[in-house]
C-alpha cells in the first residue's frame, strides 16, 4: 500500500500553527501528495488557511477554536467514502513523516477488530521531559489497565484510525482528551489498538499542553467516560 491508494489519508489539526505548518507541510509533501492530506484549521487566529491553499492542500475550517477532538471529527467526517483509514499528524512537526510507512505497514497486517493504530515513542530523558515522561507512563498505564490491552502511548496524536470503527462512535469530549476516549469507547465495542515504535521529536516551544491541569481535565474525562459505558452496557 502507498499513499497513491486514496484508501489512506492524512489528517492534521492545527492551531495557531502558521509558523510551523510552513516548516512542515514542505517535508510532508516530499512524502505524499496534496490529495492525500486534511488540515483542520481550529480557529483563524494567523494565516494557516492560506498557506494551505498555497500548498494546494484541502482544509476545513473551525471560525472559532473548538478542541482537537472537534477538529478531528471534522476532519474524519469529511472523508471520501472509499477512505478506511486516516493517519493524524500534529502540525507542529513533532511527527516525522520517515515513520508513514510503519503506519502502511502495520495497516495491511493488522485483524479487522483493530481500529486504532498508535505511535509508541520512547521515554528516555535524552528524548522526553521527565514530566512529560511521567504524565505518559502514567495516563498510558491506566488506559492499558482499563481497556485490558496493551497501549503503549495514549497521549501520542500520531496514530491511524479505522474510518468506519471512528465514526461508528459518538465521543463527548471535544479538547485533547477525545484521543483517549475514543480508544475507551471502542474498546467498549470489541475494537482494539495495535502500536508501532515512532521516532521521539519534541519541541516544548509548540506545545499548548499545560501538564498539571490538562492532566486533572484527562482524568476527569477518563472517569465520566468509564461511567457513561458501564452505564449503558447495563441498560
Amino acid at each position: 500500500m502507498n499513499f497513491f491508494d486514496k484508501s489512506v489519508q492524512i489528517l492534521i489539526p492545527a492551531y495557531k500553527a502558521e509558523s510551523e505548518l510552513r516548516k512542515f507541510l514542505p517535508i510532508l509533501l516530499k512524502k505524499i501528495v496534496k490529495d492525500n492530506i486534511t488540515v483542520v484549521i481550529d480557529g483563524i487566529f494567523d494565516e494557516s488557511s492560506k498557506l494551505c491553499e498555497n500548498f494546494g492542500v484541502k482544509t476545513i475550517i473551525h471560525e472559532k477554536n473548538l478542541g482537537k477532538g472537534a477538529a478531528l471529527t471534522s476532519g474524519f467526517k469529511s472523508m471520501d467514502k472509499n477512505v478506511k483509514w486516516v493517519i493524524t499528524m500534529d502540525a507542529d512537526g513533532q511527527h516525522s513523516p520517515d515513520d508513514l510507512d510503519k503506519f502502511l505497514d502495520k495497516i495491511v497486517s493488522v485483524k479487522d477488530n483493530v481500529a486504532i493504530i498508535l505511535g509508541a515513542r520512547s521515554r528516555t530523558l535524552k528524548l522526553m521531559p521527565p514530566a512529560r515522561i511521567f504524565s505518559n507512563w502514567a495516563t498510558s498505564s491506566f488506559v492499558s489497565f482499563v481497556t485490558k490491552q496493551k497501549v503503549a502511548d495514549c497521549q501520542c496524536g500520531y496514530r491511524a484510525y479505522r474510518l468506519e470503527a471512528i465514526l461508528s462512535i459518538k465521543n463527548r469530549f471535544l479538547r485533547f482528551e477525545m484521543e483517549t476516549e475514543c480508544i475507551l469507547r471502542l474498546k467498549s465495542e470489541n475494537f482494539f489498538v495495535e502500536n508501532v515504535p515512532i521516532q521521539t521529536l519534541y519541541n516544548a516551544q509548540t506545545s499548548h499542553i499545560s501538564h498539571f491541569l490538562d492532566t486533572f481535565r484527562w482524568l476527569k474525562a477518563m472517569i465520566i467516560t468509564i461511567k457513561e459505558i458501564k452505564r449503558v452496557k447495563k441498560c
